[in-house]
């Protein structure tokens, strides 16, 4: 096997030995059998009792990545060996050792039989991992449960599994494998990612050592991070897989939160983002609830659910014969409400109202209520549960005891909680549906332009935050908005434009006044910008963002006061260690102000491992390596 992909690895042993055992025990002898990884090795040997002079035999034998066959003790130790590696680059991955061996075999025969017992296992190893790691699609390969059940057996603690489906556009390949890992590997820099499986539009990595929030974290940034790679990943999932283990439960689990996340709307979703939604839902059993619910509805041509937090059970004897009562035994129920295909539709709103009429009447205080129909846009009576669940949100944002009718706002409040599990896409959709109801809603328009700029579609981005000015001509972060697309864009002059607008109604703002200054820098005004950032860096006891600082650095550099684009570029870093852009523009200030090569080459190698693919990032580094590269010519 020469594919890095599927080369094994230390821990197959563990997670295949079973099978491989079983297949060897029908055509050899043997009563008990170990495979040992190597990390379990102690002085270069697996656990075997051997005495002195054999251990000395068995450690030469292993070294030279031969098997060794211990007649007196009736033991066999092969060594497995890593065959993707050169001949001469072998190493070992760890040792099966079977015992109570028939010991009618002698030295010769051994010597013969040894080579092929360790080819045959090998090429048994291989031909599982192989076997095991592809699925169809939808399907989890085998491999992935054998991993957490060797991890189970072993650790008995968690695991982080990803789940990523890719969907390539026209006339554009599937990426590879090792392109995923490497982007794991960014997003999640203290784990060691490990491809497990899954076939061409599909990728199942373990994330050893990644936590359930930082699974989330690394999740929410996903989209993000690949698009700047140009890896095309359309669905994202983070299962955080924890005691009780049964594996049967946990292949359910990952199927029910990856269904859970195609009805809520959203590409990106993950153990911890389902934890905090149930909490703020005040929800156990989410799915289950879910679908009790659906089914309850399913066969209505017309329906309205009211989902209420807290929900007196008194509730169930008022809602009339054509009214249905599910309680989940805590203090919340959805209500639901059919009607004929020729009915009237109802009054939401009064619905609304009356149902916390009984509530405060039953409880003394107001309940939180969200209530949706099956005939609003987008919904239809499968889809009429979520949408309640999203209202109830809507009206929670509004503040304990509001009722809230799935409407635009709601859209907003569904694309704002989606784009913070890190789907963009879907948060896009859900602001533009929202636009649909209301098309002048200067809070989606903006909402919708943040989200469009950071999908790399400027022109649409310009587009929004165009018609939030229009809508709204002294909208603060429309206008900031605004003028932010038109810098990252080139447009200079429109940039200024807008944001001397938004200065106009907030002079006091730190981030308006940051981004002016860029502006300002890029037009060759470093002056100006100086003017501007200089009463907010000065302010004494006033925490001001690293993003400041590197803007003030850009300017004292172009200003030829080094020293102090120094210290400021050192004050940004301070504050944000990962701010890969301070150290690139540091780097090169060393090389081109102090000639200090040692520590511009140091400096540029942390900006690229911790950013090298942003544009401001690559641009200053491309800097840098065409001077060094020229000093090493000179040399």
């Amino acid at each position: 096997m020469t594919d890095p992909v599927f080369r094994l690895v230390p821990a197959d042993l563990e997670r295949l030995g079973d099978r491989v055992i079983k297949l060897l025990g029908e055509i050899f002898s043997f009563s008990e059998w170990i495979f040992c990884p190597i990390s379990d090795h102690v002085d270069g040997l697996p656990p075997a009792k051997l005495s002195e002079r054999q251990r000395q035999r068995a450690s030469q034998a292993l070294s030279e990545l031969k098997g060794f066959w211990d007649r007196i003790g009736q033991q066999v130790l092969i060594p497995i060996r890593d065959r993707s590696a050169t001949t001469k680059q072998q190493t070992t991955l760890g040792t099966l050792v079977l015992f109570r061996v028939e010991n009618s075999i002698g030295p010769e025969e051994a010597e013969r039989w040894l080579p092929v017992l360790q080819s045959w296992v090998e090429n048994r190893l291989e031909i599982l991992r192989l076997k095991s790691s592809f699925s169809r699609p939808g399907e989890i390969p085998p491999y992935v449960s054998l991993t957490l059940e060797a991890i189970y057996k072993k650790e008995k603690s968690s695991a982080s599994l990803l789940h990523l489906l890719q969907r390539p556009r026209a006339n554009a390949d599937y990426c590879s494998p090792e392109s995923v890992i490497e982007l794991c590997s960014m997003l999640w820099r203290h784990s060691d990612p490990e491809w497990l499986g899954g076939n061409p539009g599909e990728f199942w990595i373990l994330l050893p050592g990644a936590d359930e929030k930082k699974l989330s974290f690394g999740l929410g940034r996903l989209i993000s991070k690949a698009r700047t790679m140009r890896i095309l990943i359309s669905k994202a999932y983070g299962h955080f897989v924890s005691e009780p283990f049964d594996i049967s439960q946990v292949r359910e689990d990952i199927h029910g939160l990856e269904r859970l996340a195609e009805e809520l709307g959203t590409a990106i979703f993950c153990t911890s983002d389902l934890k905090a939604l149930e909490d703020r839902l005040g929800l156990e059993g989410l799915r289950s609830r879910l679908d009790q619910v659906k089914k309850a509805v399913k066969g209505s041509s017309k329906c309205a659910v009211a989902y209420v937090r807290p929900a007196p059970h008194d509730l169930k004897d008022v809602l009339g014969p054509d009214g249905v009562f599910i309680s989940g035994g805590r203090d919340n129920a959805f209500l639901i409400r059919k009607f004929g295909k020729k009915s009237r539709e109802p009054d939401l709103i009064r619905w609304g109202n009356e149902i916390q009429r009984l509530c405060t009447a039953a409880q003394s205080t107001p309940s939180t209520i969200g209530i949706a129909a099956s005939y609003q846009p987008a919904a239809g009576p499968s889809r009429a549960p979520v949408a309640a669940l999203w209202a109830f949100m809507h009206a929670d944002m509004l503040g304990n005891g509001s009722v809230a009718i799935h409407d635009s706002l709601t859209w907003n409040v569904r694309g704002d909680e989606i784009l913070s599990w890190g789907d963009l896409p879907g948060a896009c959709r859900s602001y533009r549906r929202g636009l649909k109801i209301e098309p002048s809603n200067t809070n989606l328009l903006n909402s919708l332009g943040v989200c469009l700029a950071e999908l790399g579609r400027t022109k649409e981005a310009i587009d929004a935050f165009s018609r939030a000015v229009n809508s709204a001509p002294e909208n603060f972060m429309a206008l900031y908005n605004l003028g932010g697309i038109y810098f990252q864009r080139g447009d200079l002059g429109s940039a200024e434009k807008a944001l001397k607008r938004a200065y106009a109604l907030k002079p006091g703002d730190l981030r308006l006044a940051g981004r002016m200054a860029e502006v300002l820098i890029e037009s060759n005004r470093a002056k100006e910008a100086l003017d501007v950032l200089s009463p907010f860096a000065d302010k004494p006891g006033q925490p001001v963002p690293g993003a400041i600082f590197r803007i003030l650095g850009k300017a004292y550099r172009i200003l030829n006061r080094w020293q102090d684009a120094k210290t400021a570029w050192q004050q940004a870093i301070k504050n944000n260690h990962e701010d890969s852009e301070s150290m690139a523009l540091l780097a090169l200030g060393y090389l081109e102000e102090t000639h200090d090569r040692e520590t511009a080459v140091k400096l540029g190698r942390q900006a690229e491992s911790l950013g090298g693919r942003s544009r401001q990032v690559r641009t200053v580094l491309c800097r840098l390596n065409k001077k060094l590269n020229t000093l090493e010519g000179q040399n």
